[in-house]
């Protein structure tokens, strides 16, 4: 197996966990992510999404799963196609997923 297959598996083992669980699986996240990821939300710390900002090291990302699961419920999340290249890989084509927001 490629490098690339090898994360290419790693990445859709971590989604499937991700979905399975219903975003329940973000100590998975942080046993696979580099202690200094660089990691972006589309959503750049929009209001009422500010938890969703770039981070730059694995102890920091985990203010991403804290803040996104305090407010949102994951209903529904796959990813179907990854990119792979080297040492990096992402999805290809983010899914839309499905949240809603926790009633306060």
């Amino acid at each position: 197996m490629s490098n690339e297959s090898a994360h290419v598996a790693v990445l859709t083992e971590a989604y499937r966990r991700w979905h399975d669980s219903r975003g329940g699986s973000v100590d998975h996240w942080m046993s696979i992510c580099d202690d200094n990821i660089r990691f972006g939300s589309l959503a750049q710390a929009a209001p009422a999404m500010e938890f969703a900002a770039t981070y730059n090291n694995r102890q920091a990302l985990r203010g991403y799963f804290d803040g996104l699961l305090s407010d949102w419920e994951m209903i529904h999340y796959t990813v179907d196609e990854f990119v792979a290249r080297e040492t990096k890989c992402s999805c290809a084509d983010p899914p839309p997923g499905r949240t809603h927001a926790r009633s306060q």
